[in-house]
């Protein structure tokens, strides 16, 4: 009998494991309205973007675009937490007509990153810009 009990408890466990592999790897999806750079080189033109983490490393970012397909990775810097009740979001920083990639906020208690801020350039003020993440089933 304990071994029956043992086997159902290691059972549910997987499900549980599993469905939150499953979540975590779900896709965002966002719409972006400008160009934005995702490293000090990388310009990604304004679309609508599959942003999707790679469970082989977490610091890794994919962003992938709807319309061309093109995959671009992004290595993010710090893990930041998030709470059950935050929105999923990016979060850009934008100086002129230039926006930064800062924060990928994924909600739902899953951990995020950010990115260094990129150094202010010229005499205005840096502004935060969040753009909603939204989730989809997998393509």
């Amino acid at each position: 009998m304990n071994s029956l009990k043992f086997n159902l408890i290691t059972a549910a466990a997987t499900l549980i494991a599993a469905t939150a592999t499953a979540s975590a790897q779900s896709n965002l999806i966002a719409s972006i309205p400008f160009s934005f750079k995702v490293n000090s080189k990388t310009v990604l033109t304004a679309g609508d973007y599959k942003v999707v983490r790679p469970s082989t490393n977490p610091v890794v970012w994919v962003f992938q675009d709807r319309a061309t397909g093109k995959k671009t990775m992004v290595a993010m810097g710090q893990q930041s937490e998030s709470r059950a009740s935050d929105p999923s979001k990016l979060e850009f920083k934008c100086q002129a007509n230039e926006c930064a990639l800062m924060k990928i906020q994924v909600g739902n208690s899953e951990a995020g990153y950010e990115l260094k801020s990129p150094k202010a350039a010229g005499s205005e003020e840096a502004r935060t810009v969040a753009v909603p993440l939204t989730r989809s089933a997998a393509e």
